[in-house]
C-alpha cells in the first residue's frame, strides 16, 4: 500500500558541521532470495531534506546598542509557543544539532534533538504534508522542523520508540528511559505531554545506543558493545 514505508534517518551531526539533514522513505520489503552477506539494492521511494529553524543573529552595533544589521545566521531554538509579531521571543542559542532518535505517529514524524550542553532534549515535528503519503509536497524543498517542546532529560536522547500497542512512548538517554502516555488528547499534538514514569537503565560495559519494544510491556536496549538488555515493566 502507498502508506507502507520505512523511514531511514540521516540525521547524525557528531562533528557539528551539518545544517541540512535527510530522511529517506524506503519500501518495507527486502528482496527475496537474498543470502547472508549479499549486497542488496533497496529502492528509495523519496528523499526529504530538512533543517532546524535558523534565526539571524545581528552583530553588536558600533554604538554598543547591539542593534547592528544581521550578517550571518546561527541556530536558535524557541522556547515555548511563538509570540505575536513585535513581541520579544525567548530563544535558546544552539550551535549544533545531532539527532539519534525519531518516531512516526499518525503520519507525523517526530525528532528528538540532542543539545550541546547535554542536559535537555528538544522535540520537533516534521509537517504533516512532508510525510503523509496522501499529501505529497515538493520534495526538492528543504523543510523546516516545527519546534514542539524542550524537556529536561538530564542527558542527550539517544533512542525512542512507540510500544507495540501504541499506548506508550519510550525516550532513552544514557542513564534513563522516560515513559509517556500516548492515549490522551494532548499527546496527539505533543507525544511527550504526559510523563508517566521513568526507568533506570542497568549498568553495562557499553553505552546505550538503541531502544525498541519487544511487546507492550517489554523494552530491549542495545549498547555500542552489542549488548542487549531486556527491561520488563510491571504494568
Amino acid at each position: 500500500k502507498l502508506e507502507d514505508f520505512i523511514v531511514l534517518a540521516d540525521t547524525s551531526n557528531k562533528f557539528k558541521n551539518r545544517d541540512s539533514l535527510k530522511f529517506y522513505e524506503i519500501a518495507p520489503s527486502v528482496p527475496t532470495g537474498a543470502e547472508s552477506g549479499d549486497e542488496l539494492s533497496i529502492k528509495v521511494e523519496r528523499q526529504i531534506d530538512f533543517a532546524f529553524p535558523r534565526v539571524a543573529t545581528p552583530p553588536p552595533a558600533s554604538d554598543g546598542s547591539g542593534g547592528g544589521v544581521p550578517t550571518s545566521t546561527s541556530y536558535k531554538i524557541p522556547i515555548g509557543p511563538s509570540s505575536s509579531p513585535g513581541s520579544l521571543n525567548l530563544q535558546y542559542p544552539q550551535e549544533d544539532y545531532d539527532t539519534a532518535a525519531i518516531i512516526v505517529v499518525d503520519d507525523a514524524l517526530w525528532v528528538f534533538s540532542k543539545r550541546s550542553l547535554g542536559s535537555s532534549t528538544a522535540l520537533y515535528r516534521l509537517p504533516l504534508e512532508t510525510i503523509s503519503p496522501y499529501a505529497r509536497a515538493d520534495d526538492s524543498a528543504t523543510y523546516k522542523l516545527d519546534f514542539v517542546q524542550e524537556f529536561g532529560s538530564g542527558a542527550p536522547a539517544c533512542g525512542a520508540d512507540v510500544s507495540s500497542d501504541g499506548t506508550r512512548l519510550a525516550v532513552m538517554t544514557r542513564e534513563t528511559v522516560f515513559l509517556f502516555d500516548l492515549t490522551t488528547e494532548a499527546s496527539k499534538a505533543n507525544p511527550i505531554a504526559n510523563l508517566i514514569g521513568r526507568v533506570s537503565i542497568p549498568k553495562a560495559a557499553g553505552a546505550p545506543v538503541g531502544l525498541t519494544w519487544d511487546d507492550a510491556k517489554t523494552m530491549l536496549i542495545l549498547t555500542d558493545q552489542s549488548e542487549l538488555t531486556r527491561i520488563k515493566l510491571s504494568s
